[in-house]
């Protein structure tokens, strides 16, 4: 992924490469949660607890409220680099599709769950499906598969999704429905 410069973000001043180190062992993850994009380039970690954005701030209250805070998940981005004098676009993640993969392929989670269009567009895209008329609003909360994982797409908890598109009781209530599929994965995995 450090080799990648297909978009040109990589090759920029100033680029960092947005992945963690997994907490624990890579096998073990139940939950992975994709985000689009960090919007703080210096932070180089989706939903970093250091900044005080509503993004970050709804997306643990959820967690908290919904119960996951007491599973093991971990949370990344389906673009990986954060240049700090360009945006991204769509392109960009279309050229990340074999990282996300990857990523994927190396958490192997039990449970996908995308927040925001651009994470589950680029998650079907990755499962080989054509993902360019999806509508997130008519598949929220559906289960779907991804990669021999079972998928469930979330809004984004930004701010101006919870005033605009999805209120934050709407949002706990699909990430509980989330949850309960996870629930369900973990009672009938062997």
């Amino acid at each position: 992924i450090q080799a990648c410069t297909k978009c040109g973000n990589m090759v920029m001043p100033g680029t960092k490469l947005m992945l963690r180190k997994v907490p624990v062992d890579s096998t073990s993850i139940d939950a992975l949660f994709i985000a689009e994009v960090a919007n703080y380039p210096r932070a180089c970690v989706p939903f970093h607890h250091s900044f005080r954005g509503s993004s970050v701030r709804n997306f643990y209250k959820l967690v908290e409220e919904s119960g996951f805070k007491d599973t093991v998940y971990s949370i990344m981005n389906c673009m990986f680099c954060v240049p700090e004098i360009t945006r991204h676009n769509n392109k960009c993640a279309e050229h990340c599709i074999p990282n996300l993969v990857t990523m994927i392929s190396y958490y192997n989670p039990l449970l996908i769950v995308t927040l925001g269009r651009t994470a589950l567009i680029s998650c079907m895209k990755a499962a080989g499906s054509d993902a360019s008329n999806l509508n997130l609003s008519s598949v929220v909360g559906v289960e779907m598969s991804c990669m021999n994982k079972v998928l469930v797409p979330l809004y984004h908890p930004s701010g101006q999704c919870v005033a605009s598109t999805r209120s934050m009781v709407e949002q706990l209530n699909d990430y509980i429905g989330a949850l309960n599929t996870l629930r369900r994965i973990k009672d009938v995995r062997p």
